[in-house]
């Protein structure tokens, strides 16, 4: 559907991400956490492209504040 076919299979070799904010407004890696856990406190998911990636370990939190609902 997005052209990421496979790129998000192994979150090692994938320079994509997939993270999550939780009701503490911490950002996770989706799979950090088990599922009960997972969907009972995740407020937002975000697939991050490996510019974002970058951006977001420059900028911290600040990058992800302007996508939080």
């Amino acid at each position: 559907m997005f052209g990421l076919e496979g790129q998000l299979d192994d979150p090692n070799q994938s320079e994509w991400k997939l993270v999550y904010v939780d009701q503490e407004n911490d950002v996770l890696l989706v799979g950090d956490d088990p599922w009960d856990e997972f969907v009972n406190c995740v407020r937002c998911i975000r697939i991050l492209s490996p510019s974002e990636v970058q951006q977001m370990s420059q900028e911290g939190l600040q990058f992800l504040n302007s996508y939080i609902p």
